[in-house]
């Protein structure tokens, strides 16, 4: 409650926000009344002042002062440019799955120097999940580095072939049926993720020199072949494939392998990939450790779901010095008695065993138990 300039206690009707242009003394009332239920005719109505009980007001409501009706259209013009935004940003992109400026903008990214440093240029595109079938349009974006072409519904990447300085590319999630086509090939290509395509066989690699991560997972491919001069890989990924035998990496740099769930039925061509740190072969019908032997940086072995029969496989992979993580479960080997305490007094270095922890005093325990 307030008072007038004359002392007499006046009520507010309407308090508007401080910012508000209409913010002023609202009228006195000078009948009882909830301020909750007041009626909107009080407010839009002029020929309703005198009800109010002071004729110095009359007409001058609706001048001075804003009615619910004004202040529900000017919410609704607030809800309608909102809903314009709404609709700007549910304006479709590409809509004919043809690559368009407007998409590209959208996706463009990391703004830095390009190649030669004489220029600054956006140096990443990420068009992601826009059911592409048509991406002519990167031809003249020869400066990116980066490309992200995922989910879409693409059956090649032609257009890419002009930018010649790419690093990273992804073309996961589509419906190419050959990888790494492109010609020239990008001389400083080091990451290519070409999962989940129809992709049936791996084309010769030669050029691709500065290769060092790729992902052919979920693929139709039943052979392992033009891979011999990709020195520089470290990640080889080709799980949910076809493949029947590990051939075609001689001589590489391999650190991380990766052929889970494919149709292998041995560990053979191995002997010669020296820096081996992880390898996952679950997945397969595998009965054989042999082959695993002699690869002193190996740390990682997962042979989850193949056939492992015998307790005595494990000889060759007990003198890994490096070996730290195997997983053997869903094998038939888990099914001997005292299996987890055999391989932990065969291989006491473990820190893991089949997804699980081992424990100091756990090792300790299986070594005073077998030694009894």
């Amino acid at each position: 409650m307030a008072s007038s300039g004359d002392g007499e206690p006046v009520q507010y009707l309407y308090t508007p926000d401080l910012d508000d242009e209409f913010y002023q003394q609202n009228l006195m009332l000078t009948h009882p009344t909830n301020i909750l239920k007041l009626d909107e005719e009080e407010f839009t109505n002029p020929t309703r002042s005198t009800a109010l009980g002071d004729s110095r007001f009359e007409g001058e409501i609706d001048d001075n002062y804003p009615s619910l009706t004004q202040l529900d259209n000017r919410n609704h013009n607030n809800n309608d440019n909102d809903y314009d935004d709404d609709v700007q940003d549910m304006i479709e992109l590409s809509p004919d799955g043809v690559l368009d400026e407007e998409t590209i903008s959208q996706g463009l990214d990391n703004l830095g120097r390009n190649a030669d440093g004489t220029c600054q240029v956006f140096l990443d595109c990420t068009v992601s999940g826009y059911n592409l079938t048509d991406i002519t349009l990167f031809r003249g974006y020869v400066h990116l580095q980066k490309i992200d072409v995922s989910y879409n519904s693409l059956t090649d990447i032609n257009a890419l072939s002009s930018i010649h300085h790419l690093i990273e590319l992804d073309c996961s999630h589509n419906q190419l049926t050959e990888c790494l086509t492109l010609s020239p090939a990008p001389a400083n290509l080091r990451y290519a993720n070409f999962s989940f395509n129809a992709i049936s066989s791996i084309p010769d690699l030669s050029e691709y020199e500065c290769l060092e991560y790729l992902n052919l997972d979920n693929n139709n491919i039943s052979e392992m072949h033009g891979l011999s001069n990709c020195k520089r890989l470290r990640t080889l990924s080709l799980a949910h494939n076809h493949i029947k035998k590990m051939q075609g990496m001689s001589g590489l740099n391999i650190r991380n392998l990766c052929l889970k769930y494919n149709e292998l039925s041995a560990i053979e061509n191995l002997e010669t990939l020296a820096f081996l740190q992880t390898i996952d072969l679950s997945g397969n019908k595998i009965r054989s450790l042999l082959g695993l032997d002699r690869h002193d940086l190996l740390e990682c072995i997962d042979l989850e779901n193949n056939e492992v029969i015998d307790i005595t496989e494990v000889k060759f992979i007990k003198d890994l010095g490096m070996l730290r993580d195997l997983n053997l479960l869903r094998n038939p080997i888990q099914e001997l008695p005292d299996y987890r305490l055999l391989v932990l007094f065969r291989i006491p270095k473990l820190k893991d065993l089949d997804r699980k922890k081992v424990d100091v005093k756990e090792k300790v325990g299986y070594s005073s138990s077998v030694a009894l």
